[in-house]
C-alpha cells in the first residue's frame, strides 16, 4: 500500500434470509456503522425499521434503489426468459416488472418489438405494445 493512501477496512455480510438477522446482530454491532441494503418488500422494510430503532449505527440504504422492490425477481425472470425465449407468458411478466420498476417506454417497446411473434400470441402483450406506442406519441404505429 502506498504511504498516501488511506486504508479502509470494512466487512460485508450477506444474509440469505432475514431469519438470520438476530443471529448476525452481535457481529454487525461490533462495527461503527452498519449499512443495510435489504429488499424493499414489506419484510425488508420492517427489518430495516426495527434495526434503525435499535441503534443509530444502523443506516437504511434501501432508498438508493427505491424503484426496485426486489432485485432477485428481475434477475430470475430475465434468466427464465433467456432460457426459453419462446415463452410469451414469461415475456409478459418480465415486461410488467419493467413497468413497475419504471423502465422507459422506449426500452420496453424495443424488447416487445424484438419478440413480436410472442406479442402477437397474447392480447395483453399486444395491448401493452399499442399503449407504449401511444405513450411515445407514435399514434400511426399504435394500431
Amino acid at each position: 500500500m502506498h504511504q498516501n493512501q488511506v486504508k479502509v477496512e470494512c466487512d460485508f455480510l450477506i444474509l440469505n434470509s432475514l431469519a438470520f438477522f438476530e443471529k448476525a446482530r452481535p457481529f454487525m454491532e461490533r462495527h461503527e456503522t452498519i449499512r443495510l441494503y435489504l429488499d424493499r418488500d414489506t419484510a425488508g422494510q420492517k427489518c430495516s425499521q426495527y434495526a434503525v430503532s435499535l441503534s443509530k449505527k444502523y443506516l437504511d440504504e434501501s432508498t438508493l434503489y427505491k424503484q426496485h422492490k426486489d432485485f432477485k425477481s428481475l434477475a430470475l425472470l430475465e434468466k427464465a426468459f433467456a432460457s426459453d425465449t419462446t415463452d410469451a407468458r414469461v415475456l409478459m411478466e418480465l415486461d410488467q416488472l419493467y413497468k413497475i420498476q419504471n423502465y422507459s417506454f422506449k426500452q420496453r417497446l424495443e424488447r416487445l418489438e424484438n419478440h413480436l411473434s410472442l406479442v402477437e400470441q397474447r392480447d395483453d402483450l399486444y395491448l401493452e405494445r399499442i399503449t407504449l406506442y401511444n405513450q411515445l406519441g407514435d399514434y400511426k404505429k399504435a394500431k
